[in-house]
């Protein structure tokens, strides 16, 4: 993808990610740079992995229970080395709009973030958010927590943790006539 087509992929699902910020309180920032690794293909194109246009799973959530999934190996991290887990089963989402609630509501729900989400509460600090996702698991991958930050920089994903301003009147006039 190029820059181009990464910023628009960005503000298309910025509104979904800025949804969980305002219903979970988990950055937008941090959503859509998980997104984008999550859902990408080998080559690095967001929203192409298998899981991605199969599943419409954009963080590589996995099925616990009784939910709808789908099977794929997936690389993973033991002692900082990389190796493919030949099948994980990965959650299969009606829509993605309905996976990026989900991450949401896993992030805010689960003991395993806990310490990330209070921590983000508490200081607004989205390299010590990235961080804690990291050590409660989010990833094996030693080098997430930096790949996140990283992801938001280049991409200026900050400007997305702030919620969209609701419409006024006005506005709603605007888009009627």
């Amino acid at each position: 993808m190029t820059p181009t087509q990464i910023d628009a992929w960005m503000k298309t699902w910025a509104p979904a990610a800025q949804k969980t910020l305002a219903r979970f309180d988990v950055p937008a920032s941090i959503t859509l740079a998980q997104a984008k690794l999550e859902s990408a293909d080998k080559f690095g194109d967001a929203g192409q992995s298998q899981c991605a246009l199969q599943c419409n799973n954009y963080f590589g959530i996995k099925a616990s229970g009784t939910e709808p999934y789908v099977e794929f190996p997936t690389e993973e991290y033991k002692n900082g080395h990389p190796y493919m887990e030949p099948g994980a089963h990965f959650e299969k989402f009606s829509s993605i709009e309905d996976s990026f609630l989900r991450h949401g509501e896993l992030l805010a729900t689960s003991p395993r973030y806990r310490e990330a989400m209070e921590a983000w509460k508490r200081d607004r600090n989205l390299e010590a958010f990235a961080a804690l996702l990291q050590t409660g698991g989010y990833s094996t991958n030693p080098n997430y927590a930096a790949t996140l930050i990283r992801e938001v920089r280049v991409y200026d994903l900050a400007k997305y943790d702030v919620p969209p301003e609701p419409p006024t009147a006005a506005t709603a006039q605007e888009k009627a006539a």
